[in-house]
């Protein structure tokens, strides 16, 4: 076992990044696969709640890359998602010490198939430091003006700057969308469509009492299909 290493970012705030990291986790853990989501993103901890472990986070992901304390001492596991692991965000808005956080996965990747970075919005320290150590990345988008202009500034950078080809999910898509209207989408980012995520008016209320997703939902299906899809399987990209 030698994990993939996948970023998880955005090019603004707001797009559901956090969501998408840790739901696609646990569709990954579905299929069998042990998996770790490093919160990146100082100050807006969030993944210790959506996968219920936030009275359990004693270390966060700064101790770890600062020394203070191996990774398996901050690593907390999910009670809702079996496979899910996570290594929480600090709550304050410090600069973390990325410059070793090579040093970190390198001694986790034979623990895990696959890491996912839910990095700051942006193209930041944490933005940067995790595309020099991954192998994939996801960019996740709604498909307002303001979301996709951004993106397409950070898929440049990543296609100028890193190894890292970004893949794009479109979240929060309307039902009511069109194979146009996602060719827009597509064209604005330059960055090739790995899944559609639909608008979920359900899963606010999801997160906020702490249950796990439906997995009859189109959610659940949509973010199933993009596991399937980094786990290489020929699914066919149509509106989940």
């Amino acid at each position: 076992m030698s994990a993939e290493v996948w970023m998880v970012a955005s090019g603004k705030g707001g797009t559901g990044k956090s969501t998408t990291a840790v739901f696609c986790a646990a569709a990954l853990a579905e299929r069998g696969k042990q998996v770790l989501v490093i919160e990146l993103d100082c100050g807006l901890r969030s993944v210790d709640l959506l996968v219920g472990v936030a009275e359990q986070v004693v270390f966060d992901i700064e101790d770890v890359l600062s020394g203070w304390c191996p990774p398996q001492k901050a690593i907390c596991q999910s009670p809702f998602y079996p496979g899910v692991s996570i290594i929480a965000a600090p709550y304050s808005g410090q600069q973390l010490h990325i410059d070793t956080l090579g040093e970190v996965l390198d001694s986790l990747k034979d623990c895990y198939d696959f890491i996912l970075l839910d990095v700051a919005a942006g193209m930041g320290q944490a933005f940067q430091g995790a595309a020099a150590v991954s192998t994939g990345a996801l960019l996740v988008l709604t498909a307002d003006p303001v979301a996709l202009r951004d993106g397409r500034l950070v898929s440049e950078w990543l296609y100028s700057n890193s190894s890292v080809v970004p893949r794009l999910v479109l979240n929060r898509i309307s039902l009511t969308a069109t194979t146009m209207d996602l060719d827009v989408c597509i064209d604005t980012v330059a960055a090739q469509l790995i899944a559609v995520i639909p608008e979920s008016p359900q899963l606010q209320q999801t997160v906020l009492e702490q249950k796990t997703v439906n997995k009859q939902s189109r959610l659940w299906l949509a973010y199933s299909n993009l596991a399937g899809r980094i786990c290489k399987e020929d699914i066919p990209l149509l509106m989940e």
